[in-house]
């Protein structure tokens, strides 16, 4: 197997993973901020 190919197919690899977890990760905050009601939030809050 050619070392070059592996590094590259890995870096890859791990790239999709990357955004895998992005993708989750906002999916899961838009889930929790929907359900805690975005709308109210209280002042000061971070948006």
């Amino acid at each position: 197997m050619n070392k070059m190919h592996q590094d590259n197919d890995m870096q890859l690899w791990l790239k999709n993973i990357h955004n895998r977890i992005i993708q989750q990760l906002s999916n899961t905050v838009k889930g929790i901020a929907l359900s805690l009601g975005f709308c109210k939030k209280p002042p000061g809050a971070i948006v």
